[in-house]
């Protein structure tokens, strides 16, 4: 089964027997206005190297299940949840990025979103998490204290706009060295809490 399959009228959706992305360059297919609910737990996607805007513009889903979504071979996440304007929840637990380069602009506009743990998630080589919760105007905290910075290049306007922002931690970015920063917390000035020790 394909996902060009799914109807836009569904509003839940399981993917339990889906076995891996279809052979395309980019997976866009889930640009569905009415979806509230996904259900992607176990989904494959050992031939697929790119999730970019995996999920953009579903601007009715509410809540995806991710446990155990296998994307070891993915190298690129760009956008990959862009647009998810009503999207408040978000399980990330065994998340697999170890070969994931990019998570730019992953959460941008993620507007309903208020708290993201990214705790298990392995990001030893992501170079490029530019406007990663950009104006995600209602996130309250962001947990990813075992972020690995080591291969970081690029975290500018990663928090812009987030005017709600409370409570985070990015641990180890104080290893960066020559990253650009630029506007990497632009206007996120509720924050009380900011922990960059690693």
């Amino acid at each position: 089964m394909y996902l060009e399959s799914i109807e836009s009228s569904y509003n839940f959706y399981e993917f339990h027997h889906l076995q891996s992305c279809p052979n395309q360059k980019h997976a866009h297919d889930f640009v569905y206005k009415k979806l509230k609910i996904l259900d992607i737990s176990g989904f494959v996607t050992t031939s697929n190297t790119s999730c970019n805007y995996m999920f953009k513009g579903c601007s009715s889903l509410e809540y995806i299940e991710l446990s155990n979504f296998s994307t070891q071979n993915v190298t690129s996440m760009y956008g990959m949840f862009r647009e998810c304007t009503v999207l408040n929840n978000i399980d990330t637990s065994g998340f697999v990025m170890t070969n994931c380069t990019t998570t730019a602009y992953m959460f941008n506009k993620c507007f309903e979103l208020e708290t993201i743990d990214l705790t298990g998630v392995t990001t030893s080589k992501v170079k490029e998490a530019q406007g990663m919760f950009y104006e995600c105007n209602n996130l309250v905290s962001v947990d990813a204290r075992n972020w690995s910075s080591s291969a970081l290049n690029d975290i500018s306007n990663m928090l812009y706009g987030c005017d709600k922002l409370k409570t985070v931690y990015l641990n180890s970015l104080n290893n960066l060295s020559g990253a650009y920063m630029m506007n990497s917390f632009y206007n996120s000035r509720q924050i009380e809490y900011l922990d960059i020790r690693s």
